[in-house]
């Protein structure tokens, strides 16, 4: 009879047959694990070019399962259950990881036996300009929600918890279930975001994920491509999934004992993400961007320089002297300028 894994890896994908090779060959690639303490589990969301036929000839390698297509969360909720390693680690399928990956993150938990989830340092890989970027907190983290400096680092490397960095004990995975199926993305965020209510977060200094940032990216585009917030299909489904995560996040953090100004201070942004994104799509009042503006920058740290005060004083003028689309683009211009400023530099 086969011993159940210690190890599940969760792979994710959709329509990814340009990259799912690689990144099942960099799960295959990990040092110092043994095959037989890890199995691999690829989830397709419904793909319809070559992803399954370049998972199948894998062979018995993993276990594949084709699903219709239903989003990152209905991924999520039929993959989890299938996972019999007590730790699971997820993947997106055009992502990879660093051959230490496994090796690491298995380390942490077997120092930490409160951790519930890990993460680590990621490598943004540009395709569009062949750069790459280093994020991630300069030495080990611990995240808890029990101050308001713990809430402050999350929300300064929640990314060291997203997909493809993210590692979650199996029995805190199956608590977070039934995650909401109108997240097709940023299922990862809901999950990440109510794991440190469960135990201590761990984010690693290391970076052993390499995050591809490509055309079909719908939360993270090139830093070469000018920012140009268009009405088109992406915008209205990235407004409609913070419209469902500032919606179902606190009524989550609420059941899970958190009060009502952690809540705010961990929801806040995603919820003036939500207002900002509503505005760009459906458009709205000056007095409602006022509001929206002046609540994003009650998040910001509050130790503002003069030059920053002033420009955010005209920020919130503008906001009530032109309707929001129009604030838009003069904001998403300023940024672009500064963006080129930063590339240049």
């Amino acid at each position: 009879m086969r011993k159940s894994p210690s190890l599940s890896v969760l792979i994710d994908t959709y329509n990814h047959e340009k990259y799912i090779g690689a990144a099942i060959e960099s799960v295959l690639a990990q040092e110092e694990i043994a095959n037989d303490t890890f199995e691999i589990i690829v989830i397709d969301d419904g793909s319809n070019d070559r992803t399954g036929e370049i998972v199948r000839s894998f062979g018995n390698r993993l276990q594949y399962y084709y699903k219709p297509n239903g989003g990152q969360a209905s991924a999520f909720n039929f993959g989890i259950p299938l996972c019999q390693g007590e730790i699971i680690c997820f993947l997106d399928g055009d992502d990879w990881w660093h051959p230490n990956k496994l090796n690491r993150v298995s380390e942490a938990f077997r120092i930490e036996p409160a951790t519930c989830a890990v993460g680590h340092a990621i490598v943004e890989v540009d395709e569009v300009d062949g750069m790459s970027y280093t994020i991630g907190p300069s030495a080990p983290i611990a995240i808890n929600f029990s101050s308001p400096g713990s809430i402050t680092l999350f929300r300064k490397f929640a990314c060291c918890l997203g997909t493809s960095r993210l590692a979650v004990r199996r029995s805190a995975a199956l608590a977070l279930l039934n995650i909401p199926e109108a997240l097709v993305f940023e299922a990862d965020e809901y999950m990440f975001t109510l794991l440190p209510t469960l135990g201590d977060a761990t984010v690693l200094p290391e970076a052993l994920t390499y995050y591809r940032i490509h055309g079909a990216n719908l939360f993270h585009g090139s830093r070469a491509v000018p920012l140009k917030h268009r009405k088109d299909s992406r915008l209205f489904k990235r407004a409609s999934i913070y419209g469902c995560l500032s919606k179902e996040l606190p009524v989550e953090l609420r059941k899970r004992g958190c009060d009502r100004s952690v809540i705010n201070l961990i929801v806040g942004p995603i919820e003036v993400e939500a207002s900002r994104l509503k505005l760009m799509a459906y458009g709205g009042t000056p007095l409602e961007n006022f509001r929206s503006e002046r609540r994003a920058a009650e998040h910001c740290e509050r130790n503002r320089s003069a030059f920053s005060r002033i420009v955010l004083w005209i920020s919130l003028a503008l906001t009530l002297a032109l309707p929001p689309k129009w604030y838009f683009k003069v904001k998403e211009t300023y940024s672009n300028l500064l963006r080129a400023i930063a590339r240049r530099v």
